[in-house]
């Protein structure tokens, strides 16, 4: 697990709060309240979405193919599975929610959709696999 923060944290978006050192949920409600608050601001028309079944649902191929850690490794944790109830459970595509590296991966593999959406003129900010989009118009 600490090896992989310093990977998530160089390639993070600046607009994800999640799991990350020194940032939080509070943070992300301040960045909202600044954005749209604004007397001036242009961004009224707000989406808030969340991911459902993200975690059980991430694409181990792509993450193999797309994350830059050592893929031998990654490989074995995706692999590994998890106990529910005494009994070890595979994992097939996802990962655990709750598991240390989840966090991480989890901003890996959603970096980029910042970038996708603020190209097309919104601001997002992102908590995990919830986010907020905002647009000036529908």
């Amino acid at each position: 697990m600490f090896t992989i923060d310093p990977i998530a944290e160089e390639t993070a978006c600046q607009g994800s709060y999640g799991y990350r050192l020194h940032r939080g949920v509070k943070d992300c409600a301040v960045y909202l309240w600044m954005v749209s608050a604004n007397p001036t601001a242009n961004r009224r028309f707000i989406l808030e979405a969340d991911i459902k079944g993200f975690f059980p649902s991430v694409c181990h191929k792509w993450l193999l193919e797309n994350l830059p850690m050592d893929k031998r490794i990654l490989k074995e944790f995706l692999k590994a599975g998890y106990m529910e109830e005494a009994s070890l459970q595979p994992t097939l595509e996802g990962f655990p929610q709750g598991s240390p590296i989840s966090p991480p991966l989890a901003n890996l593999a959603l970096n980029g959709l910042e970038k996708i959406l603020r190209e097309q003129d919104f601001l997002t900010t992102r908590y995990a696999d919830d986010f907020v989009v905002l647009g000036k118009s529908e």
